[in-house]
C-alpha cells in the first residue's frame, strides 16, 4: 500500500497542475480597474548623438582575488606587475 502512495500524490498534484494552466487569457479582455488619471509629460521623438563615455559614480569590486606567496622563504626583491595588469600562467 505504501509504494502507491507517492506515485498517487504525484500524479495528483501534475493533473492538478494541469488543470489550474489550462486557462487562457486573451488580450482586451480584461477590465480595467478604474483608477484615477495620470497627468503626463508627452514628447516628441528626435534623433541626436549619444555620447560614448558616461560617466558615473560607484564603487568597483573584483570578482576573484589572489595571494602571492612562496613555499620557500626569503625577500622579494622585484614585483615586476602592476595593479590591472594582464598575466598570463607559466
Amino acid at each position: 500500500m505504501r509504494k502507491f502512495v507517492l506515485p498517487f500524490l504525484c500524479s495528483l498534484l501534475f493533473i492538478l497542475f494541469l488543470v489550474q494552466c489550462s486557462e487562457k487569457i486573451e488580450p482586451g479582455t480584461t477590465t480595467a480597474d478604474g483608477g484615477p488619471a495620470v497627468a503626463v509629460r508627452v514628447m516628441d521623438v528626435r534623433s541626436g548623438v549619444q555620447p560614448i563615455v558616461y560617466g558615473a559614480v560607484g564603487t568597483v569590486k573584483a570578482r576573484l582575488a589572489a595571494t602571492v606567496s612562496s613555499k620557500l622563504m626569503g625577500t622579494i626583491q622585484a614585483f615586476n606587475v602592476k595593479e590591472g595588469d594582464a598575466v598570463k600562467q607559466g
